[in-house]
């Protein structure tokens, strides 16, 4: 009988397997392999050097543009630099062009997270009922009153009778700036109670709401 931690730990080898073999790196190009390595690199050092708001903000934009390239997070992701190598020593030294394998820890997703806990989206909700001829309909709005930014959020709502609830997602929602969804339900629900919950890429999701 395996233990809880142990089935855990099972559990997340498998994802992180699966994740490994859904990366092909030949979807991508070597300059934006490369180019997405020296952003994340330029933005650790950033990071280590310097944490106040505005540089941690900045940081955030360098980790969106890397991820503009590579979306994925990898262990180990390979391209090749041309770097110049001594052709010949001496007096008049020659130099060449080579082609070198490198690689980086691809992880933008892991240091994105560590900004959003120095500087995180303040999330807000709010929901209203609106009754039509063809039946109700559910509006839902979602607001990021923080610094940095709300990403990939799953909007759940579960109505009566439902065996599941009905998912829609907002890619993301920016600073000071606010996003509104539509649900459509029958009329007949209009004096039953409705579940709306969330989720959010790092954590940041609002309350959820019942009424």
């Amino acid at each position: 009988m395996f233990s809880k931690n142990i089935l855990l730990t099972f559990i997340v080898v498998l994802i992180s397997h699966s994740t490994l073999l859904a990366f092909n790196e030949n979807n991508y190009s070597n300059s934006d392999k490369l180019n997405a390595c020296d952003i994340l690199e330029k933005a650790n050092n950033l990071y280590n050097d310097d944490q106040s708001d505005k540089t941690l903000l900045k940081i955030e934009r360098m980790l969106f543009e890397a991820m503009s390239l590579i979306p994925e997070s990898v262990d180990r992701l390979n391209f090749i630099r041309i770097e110049s190598r001594i052709h010949n020593a001496g007096r008049w030294a020659q130099y060449h062009d080579v082609e070198v394998p490198r690689y980086c820890e691809y992880q933008p997703q892991k240091l994105m997270g560590k900004i959003r806990m120095h500087i995180p989206p303040e999330p807000w909700a709010k929901a209203n009922l609106i009754a039509n001829e063809s039946g109700l309909t559910l509006m839902i709005q979602i607001q990021n009153m923080g610094k940095s930014y709300m990403e990939n959020i799953d909007v759940m709502v579960t109505t009566p009778n439902a065996l599941k609830p009905t998912v829609k997602q907002i890619k993301q929602i920016k600073p000071g700036e606010k996003e509104t969804l539509q649900f459509s339900t029958p009329k007949k629900n209009i004096n039953k109670n409705f579940t709306i919950s969330f989720k959010e890429q790092y954590g940041f999701a609002p309350c959820d709401l019942q009424f």
